[in-house]
């Protein structure tokens, strides 16, 4: 079902549920700094009313999106499936650009730091962003994904599960989506430090590629961060009751 079609009910649905059915809603939600991922139980009625935002407008801009673009219906996805996605995607993604990004944002700050006096700060928040983001991926990786994977097996098996040795799966799971929230926490303050990566008059290229990395990191996190919290984490807290 295609919400956007469903006016009545628009403007009342929860941005997670919206980006469920149509991920290109981001583009729209990102625009406006909605909060979708740690934040996504909100309605877009609450959201605009908060940010004092026209909600047919937002809505016009919405509906757009979903006529342009194909869906993507991630909450139809088998867990594994999803966590494998994650993995190869999100995870992989980090891995691969947060030592690039540290490195740019060290060396320009360094170079030009006395100039545009926000490089300091940039370079130490997004190394607490490196130190935080790894560890955090590591027990999602050899803790939390593992059992995860290890719960859809048995029940592909019609096996029941035993209680792992941290309890319930909700235990860790509010530990992932308490460093979720300090991740976005931390972003956000390096969005509002150079005001949404807004270049200087003279930047050079070195400042606009960073602003630019930095950007795109933000828009992979965050949808990275709806995909757990919004879809993995309540199906699997669902899965693990259902088998103990």
């Amino acid at each position: 079902m295609n919400i956007a079609n469903d006016m009545k009910l628009y403007p009342n649905k929860k941005l997670s549920d919206i980006i469920n059915v149509n991920v290109r809603a981001i583009l729209v939600f990102d625009k406006y700094n909605f909060d979708y991922c740690c934040n996504g139980n909100r309605s877009i009625r609450e959201v605009c009313k908060e940010k004092n935002l026209d909600l047919s407008i937002l809505i016009d801009e919405l509906k757009e999106t979903s006529d342009e673009f194909q869906i993507d219906k991630f909450s139809e996805w088998r867990l594994d499936f999803l966590i494998d996605y994650i993995l190869n995607n999100h995870h992989q993604y980090i891995h691969k650009m947060i030592p690039v990004i540290s490195d740019l944002s060290n060396k320009i700050s360094d170079e030009y730091g006395e100039k545009f006096s926000e490089l300091k700060s940039i370079a130490r928040i997004f190394s607490v962003i490196y130190k935080d983001l790894k560890q955090h991926m590591l027990k999602e990786e050899q803790i939390l994904f593992p059992y995860i994977k290890q719960l859809v097996s048995l029940n592909d098996a019609g096996n029941k599960s035993e209680k792992p040795y941290f309890g319930m799966i909700d235990n860790p799971i509010r530990m992932m989506e308490s460093e979720h929230k300090t991740a976005i926490e931390e972003y956000d303050s390096l969005k509002e430090l150079t005001n949404n990566f807004t270049f200087h008059e003279d930047s050079n290229q070195a400042l606009r590629n960073l602003y630019g990395q930095l950007e795109d990191f933000g828009k992979d996190l965050h949808l990275h961060i709806h995909l757990e919290n919004n879809i993995l984490f309540p199906k699997s807290i669902a899965l693990e009751k259902e088998m103990l």
